[in-house]
């Protein structure tokens, strides 16, 4: 069963990319705008 989400309240959401040395991680606040972060 998929699980729906009826909130009306926005959400954040988060993309991680994993490579050899770095991983990435990329944040979208619920205003819109993108954080982003570096981690070795």
């Amino acid at each position: 069963m998929q699980e729906k989400h009826t909130s009306t309240h926005p959400r954040w959401q988060f993309w991680v990319d994993r490579g050899c040395t770095f991983t990435d991680i990329m944040r979208r606040h619920p205003g819109g705008w993108l954080i982003t972060h570096k981690l070795l």
